[in-house]
């Protein structure tokens, strides 16, 4: 079953209201669309916590950075990751306030180790960009670290590359029968 797609906004398809093929939008996106590596996309500069620091520290490196994930990395290898939204979800609300008390700031002292994701998603820079958006939404994650062979971190891909990767080709959103997905 093919998926139809409607283009929205710019390209060559802009003032088009009938479906596109796959082919169509392919044709559009930088470097073939589908031979694009992650290497092409990702961010080279990551932000990475070690297993032993505290939520104080990512916090702290979460609020300095526009960034929204840290690499764990223990003897320079990835064994993890934090979102900040896994951060949220493991500090006590109460912290900056009035109301908050010793036990709600303690939450702060907490080790990365304790609320990371140890099974990370990864991918390897010949990973195609195709390839990455299925991991991606396959596995519910919202950003693919790239490492090498040897589990080197090399850059990282999240939701927004992959929609700039999108938005930098012709912008498309299915129109069959199936919900859209969630990227998230």
């Amino acid at each position: 079953h093919s998926v139809g797609f409607k283009v929205i906004g710019r390209g060559r398809h802009a003032d088009t209201t009938s479906e596109l093929s796959w082919s169509d939008i392919k044709a559009d996106l930088p470097k073939g669309g589908s031979t694009m590596t992650v290497a092409d996309i990702m961010t080279k500069t990551v932000v990475s916590v070690g297993l032993g620091d505290s939520l104080q520290k990512a916090r702290s490196l979460f609020k300095e950075t526009a960034f929204h994930h840290l690499l764990v990395k223990e003897k320079g290898r990835l064994v993890g990751v934090v979102s900040d939204r896994d951060l949220l979800r493991h500090i006590s609300p109460f912290v900056d306030s009035q109301l908050g008390r010793d036990r709600d700031r303690a939450t702060l002292r907490k080790r990365v180790h304790q609320i990371m994701t140890r099974q990370a998603i990864s991918a390897s820079p010949d990973t195609t960009v195709a390839e990455a958006a299925r991991i991606m939404l396959d596995s519910k994650v919202s950003c693919l670290p790239i490492v090498n062979q040897d589990g080197k971190v090399l850059g990282i891909v999240t939701s927004k590359d992959l929609l700039r990767c999108i938005v930098a080709g012709s912008v498309a959103t299915p129109t069959s029968g199936e919900a859209e997905p969630a990227i998230g």
